[in-house]
């Protein structure tokens, strides 16, 4: 197997396990997670243990952001539409997502928690897509 393709393999499951734990996560999160209302002091008022499974969300995000980015350019490397296409398609709804998540913070808004619903299912799916081609180009 090549360089390439191996790294891109490594690099979309390492993904795609790093997006069932921020699943988990953001379930655990909106289940069990009471957001203060915000006022002139800001997050102050929040306890830091409501605090702690946030930020450990945040952090996965970023290694998925930071992923998603390498994937997007071994991706390039590979020089496959079919893959480029999908790894496009998946870091813009990472994006999308963190985004989301990000002013979520701030008015707990049912539309910013489906953006970042449906944002993990669009990249769910693109990350077996591009598992699928990836083993249909090795051969």
């Amino acid at each position: 197997m090549e360089e390439k393709f191996k790294y891109a393999y490594y690099f979309t499951g390492g993904l795609v396990l790093l997006l069932f734990i921020q699943f988990i996560l953001g379930i655990y999160i909106n289940l069990y997670v009471n957001f203060p209302p915000i006022t002139s002091h800001g997050f102050m008022r929040m306890p830091m243990t409501n605090f702690i499974p946030i930020m450990i969300h945040m952090v996965f995000g970023f290694l998925i952001l930071f992923a998603s980015f390498i994937i997007f350019y071994l991706m390039l490397k590979i020089s496959d539409n079919v893959l480029i296409i999908s790894s496009t398609i998946s870091f813009i709804f990472v994006l999308i997502a963190g985004l989301s998540g990000f002013l979520f913070l701030f008015n707990e808004s049912n539309t910013y928690s489906f953006l970042m619903a449906f944002s993990f299912i669009v990249i769910f799916v693109l990350q077996f897509v591009n598992i699928y081609r990836l083993s249909r180009i090795q051969k």
